[in-house]
């Protein structure tokens, strides 16, 4: 196998961890941060958040920026009160939320629903 094979498996691999491989959330916020950033970052590999960032490109192609996600996590995991901001339109903003609301994230084990921030760097060189 090839390296470039070897990395589009991995890629593959990770993305397709289901919710059950990782541990509860806990409300220890190194724990949950490593937790929470790793279900994201497989989102972003899965091109899920970038498909919202292309359809800006498509009217932009030099447009880049930060986008910052703020949102709850519920003691069963799923996400609510989602609040995105970024200098790259409200369609962005709007796509953002909608694919950040279909992410379920593990249980809560302290039972207490958990505040998260997310910035994405989009970038045309990404």
């Amino acid at each position: 196998m090839n390296k470039s094979s070897l990395i589009l498996f991995l890629l593959v691999f990770i993305s397709c961890a289901s919710i059950e491989s990782y541990p509860p959330l806990n409300g220890d916020k190194e724990h949950d941060t490593k937790i929470i950033r790793s279900i994201l970052g497989s989102h972003l590999n899965e091109n899920k958040m970038r498909n919202c960032y292309s359809h800006v490109l498509k009217r932009d192609s030099s447009k880049s920026g930060i986008a910052v996600m703020d949102f709850k996590i519920n003691i069963d995991g799923k996400v609510s009160d989602v609040s995105v901001s970024t200098e790259l339109g409200e369609e962005l903003a709007s796509c953002l939320k909608r694919r950040l609301l279909g992410i379920k994230f593990p249980p809560i084990s302290t039972l207490k629903p958990i505040t998260a921030r997310q910035p994405y760097n989009f970038s045309i060189n990404d």
